[in-house]
């Protein structure tokens, strides 16, 4: 109920529950978290007091409620009300115990202080207690965002050199920490984006094969696709056609467009694909199905790639290729694909150069798609630049209204 919003229903199956159930841990746990969901946080406190007295050493009520002090800490400094802030983060320091939350309580004093030299040395402190300065340097960030600071201004007041190459052993530790961030979070993309830098640099490190997985698929999971193919690449050097690293380079690569993907970069696929079969790895043959099905299984089109499944057809060929996909799509679906391929300026002016008649229509589209050639440039994607977003193929020659034929001049399709 919590979870779909009933707070009204919530709260009474809640009290009914304490009413039969006063000492159970569980139950008075669940109503910590309902009261923390709704902002009453003495209510909270008060009840996971009573939670502690049954167990005292129960680590999800501390947590809980510690991490809601220091949400609210946060709202806090973002409000430029300090005193309030310094009295939350002393309420979550009294339930928190890890050295990460004694870490981030450090951190948000820091902020607080800004304009003194203790403020400068409770951020060095609490970038220690998070283990290493590359981790540190990200909750900083993650921190700065959540409190509207200037990230750049306290990794100087921090100390930190955003251009220092890490160790491989502080890239794994983050890899780490990004498997627990939120994935979408605009906090944990800027932090990697002032972070790329070092990380980048860090691509050419000595790691271990399953760091080096740990890295690429923790950089995967937040859609970094460029530090991805860095790193993807850098493991293939080392460990040549391993399955797992073929499929994060290509998804890296051609995730977002997967249609454009070279005939190269498929029969990469294709063999990594019948490596992971027999080895049994399920979870890559599954994502290595899922992406070559997107590339091929995509109703593609001519000149989308200058290594195209359809590359180097006749145009017979082509012709034949795209008819087959008139018929499965239908008409409505085939001219929408088209559209989308071509953009709606050319659609549209194609469109009006046949006035409505639709059978003309479709068959001029055919006969372009199929005589065109490939635009050029476009398998190249770019080495290492992060992706930008996705921009209509440029179109071919503009084809000229139609007018009406003489005894000099032949249809528009006759040979």
């Amino acid at each position: 109920m919590r979870v779909r919003s009933e707070p009204k229903e919530l709260r009474k199956c809640l009290e009914a529950a304490l009413a039969r159930f006063p000492d159970d841990a569980d139950v008075l746990l669940e109503a910590v978290e309902t009261a923390l969901a709704s902002g009453a946080f003495k209510k909270a406190a008060t009840l996971a007091k009573r939670v502690l007295e049954l167990d005292p050493i129960n680590p999800r009520v501390r947590t809980v409620v510690g991490h809601a002090h220091l949400s609210h800490a946060r709202k806090q400094i973002a409000g430029r009300n300090p005193v309030s802030a310094r009295r939350e983060l002393d309420e979550a320091a009294q339930w928190l115990r890890t050295n990460a939350d004694h870490g981030s309580i450090k951190l948000l004093r820091g902020i607080i202080d800004e304009r003194c030299e203790e403020g400068d040395a409770l951020l060095r402190e609490g970038l220690a207690e998070t283990g290493c300065a590359l981790v540190g340097s990200f909750h900083l960030v993650l921190e700065a965002s959540h409190t509207r600071h200037d990230p750049k201004a306290l990794l100087r007041r921090a100390g930190i050199e955003r251009n220092r190459m890490p160790a491989a052993s502080e890239v794994v530790a983050l890899a780490h920490a990004l498997n627990t961030a939120r994935v979408g979070d605009k906090a944990v993309q800027t932090a990697l984006d002032l972070l790329g830098d070092a990380l980048r640099g860090a691509s050419a490190a000595h790691f271990a094969e399953s760091d080096q997985l740990v890295v690429c698929e923790a950089l995967h999971r937040h859609n970094k696709r460029a530090l991805v193919r860095r790193y993807a690449e850098a493991a293939l050097q080392r460990w040549p056609a391993r399955p797992v690293f073929v499929y994060l380079r290509a998804s890296a690569a051609y995730g977002a467009n997967p249609w454009r993907m070279p005939q190269r970069e498929l029969l990469a696929l294709d063999r990594a694909l019948q490596v992971a079969q027999a080895s049994g790895d399920q979870r890559t043959v599954l994502r290595l199905d899922d992406l070559l099905a997107a590339a091929t299984g995509h109703i593609g089109l001519p000149g989308e790639d200058d290594d195209n499944y359809l590359d180097g057809l006749p145009g017979d060929d082509a012709g034949t290729v795209l008819e087959m996909m008139l018929a499965a799509l239908g008409e409505d679906a085939f001219l929408a694909m088209v559209r989308k391929q071509l953009g709606k300026p050319l659609f549209d002016e194609m469109r009006r150069a046949f006035e409505g008649n639709r059978k003309q229509f479709i068959r001029a589209l055919i006969g372009l798609l199929a005589d065109i050639g490939p635009p050029p440039g476009m398998g190249d994607t770019g080495a290492y630049a992060d992706p930008q977003p996705i921009v209509p193929l440029k179109p071919p020659p503009r084809c000229k209204r139609r007018t009406a034929p003489t005894d000099m001049q032949k249809d528009l399709f006759d040979d």
